[in-house]
């Protein structure tokens, strides 16, 4: 590799993409370095390339190849799997029919075509899913009037629909996803902790886990399903508890998911997620994943393996958590000093982190409580928010990049709300949710080359959330609506 006289990229091994170099990488960005350097870190090439020094860690683009040796590197604690879309393509074909099958038995004049029910995914669990849809067309005239009877009315619909789905299941004619039966034997082969995180039926699941994955490996596997925990994904809940479950560090963690919503559920948990796309879920936003692949893959066809797996938590560095592996090998000087230089900042004391979060702000109501939190916190959830609109102001791009940046290296995590149907409201675009949300992926691109450090940030889109809440957030929505007045507002 030729030297270079300016600057230097240090890059490390984070993410594997293709089935043929299993490679990406991390890119920290540090002060000049004379020399080119090359050395075997982890089982993989570490290149040194041009860059200039900033605080913040940033995806970059260099190439780098993996060599096979890897096997005694820090394997995960757990696998945690998604069930519907990830073990088995149920949605359109499974679930989707069953509850259609479940509606036409009851009489209730009600069919979800393919692209109704691939919006309605977007809202977690079956019951939510009829009682949202319920609640924005109308409730059949076959269904009762008080809301304790209603929600026994979905209850009992959700418990036919299960059944019926079971009996699909038992039949075999849903297969397994290409690669799910491979990676689970790699995992159970090493001793790895795996099991199944879905917000589906609890027996449905167990159904799918012992008909298509059999009795010995259902056997090995846990399953946190159905009403497990009083909120579905995106919230991570389900997550949470399979780690304490587990007794296993959530950062120490795997995920598999297929959806938008289950990979914010990973996340928001502290834990690697890798996106396999499903029917319904290919068009959606995976920015924060850690990789993406259409399927796990059987040989010679494979997409990624448990090696893969393992080097996602191969990293050396990161913000709040750090797990060295026990191969690990001195680096050279150059390489060491970055290193040293990194620690220290991920060794900050309270008043360093409150010193560089206050910045950012002119005014700070209460500092002390300011820096009491950050001292009892190792990681602060910082909100922020934007609305998706046709173009960002250089302001905008540049300085919520610095500022945010600035939090993260604080050891924050930033969460930023994005306002698409504050605009849909607005009749922006025409009122087309579609072009809105497009808009507002090309702006976190834009903070994407500005050099935010998306990996430190989760973008919550209000529709999509709002959706997945929608049985708790419209009846409090219209209850407000009813109690409050002008008068009331502005007193």
């Amino acid at each position: 590799m030729a030297s270079s006289s300016s600057a230097a990229t240090f890059s490390l091994p984070l993410t594997t993409f293709t089935s043929q170099t299993k490679t990406s990488i991390l890119s920290y960005k540090t002060n000049e370095i004379k020399h080119p350097l090359s050395s075997s870190v982890f089982g993989t090439k570490l290149c040194v390339d041009k860059v200039t020094r900033t605080m913040s860690l940033t995806r970059s683009r260099v190439t780098c190849s993996a060599s096979s040796s890897s096997s005694s590197s820090v394997l995960p604690s757990a696998l945690l799997f998604d069930c519907d879309g990830v073990l088995v393509d149920t949605e359109k074909d499974g679930h989707r029919i069953s509850f259609n099958d479940t509606f036409t038995e009851k009489e209730l004049g009600v069919t979800w075509d393919v692209d109704l029910y691939g919006e309605l995914l977007k809202i977690g669990g079956g019951k939510e899913r009829m009682t949202a849809y319920f609640n924005k067309t109308g409730w059949p005239e076959k269904a009762p009037k008080s809301e304790a009877e209603r929600k026994e009315f979905i209850a009992s619909l959700h418990k036919r629909k299960t059944e019926l789905f079971m009996a699909l299941i038992e039949k075999k004619l849903l297969p397994l996803r290409p690669g799910v039966a491979k990676l689970i034997d790699q995992a159970l082969e090493k001793g790895v902790k795996v099991a199944v995180c879905s917000t589906s039926n609890e027996k449905a699941v167990s159904a799918i886990v012992s008909f298509l994955l059999g009795p010995e490996r259902a056997d090995k596997i846990k399953i946190f399903a159905g009403d497990v925990v009083p909120r579905k994904k995106p919230d991570p809940a389900i997550y949470i508890l399979a780690a304490n479950t587990l007794d296993v560090d959530p950062s120490s963690c795997v995920v598999v998911e297929d959806s938008a919503i289950g990979l914010a559920a990973a996340k928001a948990a502290g834990m690697k997620c890798i996106v396999t796309k499903s029917g319904y879920t290919a068009e959606e936003d995976f920015l924060n994943a850690d990789a993406v692949f259409d399927c796990i893959g059987d040989p010679p066809e494979e997409r990624f393996d448990l090696s893969f797996c393992r080097s996602l938590l191969q990293k050396q560095y990161s913000y709040g958590r750090s797990r060295t592996p026990k191969s690990y090998q001195p680096l050279p000087s150059a390489v060491a000093a970055f290193a040293g230089d990194l620690l220290s900042q991920l060794r900050m004391t309270p008043e360093e982190r409150f010193r560089i979060v206050r910045s950012v702000g002119e005014e700070c109501i209460q500092e002390d409580e300011l820096l009491d939190l950050l001292t009892k916190k190792p990681e602060p959830i910082c909100c922020d928010g934007f609305e998706p609109s046709r173009g960002m102001h250089i302001a905008q791009g540049v300085m919520k990049t610095i500022s945010v940046n600035k939090m993260i290296s604080a050891g924050c995590k930033v969460k930023i709300w994005v306002a698409d149907w504050f605009l849909q409201q607005t009749n922006e675009m025409g009122g087309d949710l579609k072009k809105i949300k497009t808009v507002g992926r090309y702006l976190i691109e834009i903070w994407k080359a500005a050099g935010m450090d998306l990996n430190g940030v989760e973008f919550i889109w209000s529709s999509e959330e709002i959706n997945s809440l929608a049985s708790e957030y419209w009846p409090l929505l219209i209850d407000i609506a009813c109690k409050t007045n002008l008068p009331i507002t502005t007193r």
